[in-house]
């Protein structure tokens, strides 16, 4: 799956995608134009062509733990400037350092 499923749930909305060859999935929790982002998983650009076009704005990103295959699209949600700031356990903080240097 390459493309994002989307589901209407009392007032929101869940977009569920899979956007890495590993298959790791991620979601956002859309209410109006606010969102959060859980698992920014691959494919950077993908996830801001959909935020863009849909016109969401991020107010949360968080991962579910800190393999590369749920955090690689971080860097680039926060330098493109949708998010400021990605939300994990600091016991995951290895994790993460793990996969930058992928």
């Amino acid at each position: 799956m390459t493309s994002f499923l989307s589901k209407k749930i009392g007032g929101f909305v869940i977009h569920q995608f899979m956007l890495s060859e590993i298959g790791a999935n991620g979601y956002i929790v859309q209410r109006g134009n606010e969102a959060i982002l859980i698992d920014p998983t691959a494919n950077p650009e993908k996830l801001i062509k959909f935020l863009v076009h849909k016109n969401i704005n991020l107010g949360l990103m968080l991962a579910t733990h800190g393999h590369f295959d749920h955090i690689s699209a971080a860097h680039q949600l926060i330098e493109h400037g949708l998010v400021d700031t990605l939300y994990i356990h600091p016991l995951d903080f290895i994790e993460v350092k793990k996969a930058r240097s992928i």
